[in-house]
């Protein structure tokens, strides 16, 4: 088991483009699953016939989210990737916890 600081773990939004084919859902969960990355929360809109936007939420280290879209990268059907968001787990908790209040 792997245990991280708060200081070295954050949000991190991904934003992917993929080609509507058959399994591709399994091969991108695949990847995460493969580096132990657990999916918060994940959107995905079908565009037109041929391509799909997603937007996946996770939490984990600069390190591993580097490794992860690099893999992803491989996969046939990915047409783009980025990160279009990034925020420290701290600030997270704060924002949080201001909500609830």
């Amino acid at each position: 088991m792997e245990n991280f600081t708060a200081n070295e773990v954050s949000m991190y939004v991904i934003s992917m483009i993929t080609q509507n084919r058959l399994c591709v859902l399994q091969r991108v969960s695949g990847m995460f699953s493969r580096y132990r990355i657990n999916i918060e929360h994940i959107n995905i809109s079908r565009h037109s016939e041929e391509l799909s936007y997603w937007n996946v939420v996770i939490y984990t280290t600069e390190e591993k989210s580097d490794l992860l879209v690099k893999q992803l990268n491989k996969i046939i059907e990915l047409v783009s990737i980025k990160i279009i968001d990034k925020v420290p787990l701290s600030k997270v908790n704060k924002q949080v916890i201001n909500d609830k209040l």
